[in-house]
């Protein structure tokens, strides 16, 4: 496992730097650094891996996400991923999320 991080631009073309860990065949999502970004769409894939899960605090406190984009690469999403951002007001579940923690 390596620990990177990345600037990917969304939809908008903001550029949204996330905190990754990169495995050999996927890859997590262990934090959003980019905390101005109001939609913040997380990638399919990184490196040609897929993007399996969404970690624990990732998203803690991130007072400005207004609205989250999840692809269907996505099965878990740790504990407290979204806890404390108050202005969240929209996520769409893809069905491929088989675990989400408390």
């Amino acid at each position: 496992m390596e620990r990177k991080k990345i600037i990917i631009e969304n939809s908008r073309q903001q550029p949204q730097e996330f905190g990754i860990d990169e495995y050999e065949d996927h890859c997590v999502i262990g934090a959003l650094l980019s905390r101005e970004v109001a939609q913040v769409e997380i990638p399919a894939e990184i490196n040609g891996k897929p993007v399996t899960a969404i970690g624990g605090d990732c998203c803690f406190s991130c007072g400005n996400m207004k609205s989250i984009l999840l692809p269907d690469s996505i099965t878990e999403i740790g504990v407290q991923a979204f806890a404390m951002c108050k202005d969240l007001a929209e996520i769409e579940l893809p069905d491929s999320i088989t675990a989400i923690g408390k």
